[in-house]
């Protein structure tokens, strides 16, 4: 004899219930066309000056460098600059290193700088636009507002 939470098992939600509609033309356009903002966005950030914004950059890249020069030898780059601390050559752990690897592409080109700036562009506005495909896929009430509230938040300090 069944059960009625046997027969509630049996009745599961129709798919689309459960997951936001992606196949329509409209939605892919819409999805590439914040992709393409959010890409906007950073690069008018990133070409605010000619250097790289945050200092730690300039070491993410020359590392990410290392790391492609010394693959091919089978090893991996010796850290060897911070010897009196923690991070001395035989402690050394790179915590970042997927981000590294996937920052060798952008070491291939003349110019370092450039390189890491167009990976901030890249990796930082796919990161914003998963956020915002969470968004969406969530069915907030109002992504789009609830998105661009984020976006353009004021950092408030304890003083207020």
């Amino acid at each position: 004899m069944d059960s009625p939470l046997d027969a509630s098992l049996d009745q599961e939600a129709p798919l689309s219930e459960s997951k936001p509609e992606t196949g329509t033309f409209g939605r892919i356009v819409h999805l590439v066309a914040a992709y393409i903002a959010c890409v906007s966005v950073l690069y008018y950030i990133q070409s605010g000056t000619n250097g790289i914004i945050d200092p730690d950059g300039y070491y993410h890249i020359r590392w990410s460098q290392l790391l492609w020069e010394n693959l091919p030898h089978g090893h991996l780059p010796r850290f060897v600059w911070l010897p009196l601390t923690i991070l001395n050559e035989n402690a050394y752990v790179d915590h970042h290193f997927l981000f590294h690897v996937l920052q060798i592409p952008f070491t291939w080109g003349p110019d370092l700088v450039a390189g890491a700036k167009a990976s901030a562009v890249v990796y930082g506005a796919l990161a914003i636009f998963s956020c915002y495909c969470l968004v969406l896929w969530s069915r907030a009430a109002t992504p789009r507002c609830g998105s661009l509230r984020c976006l353009l938040a004021r950092r408030r300090s304890f003083s207020e």
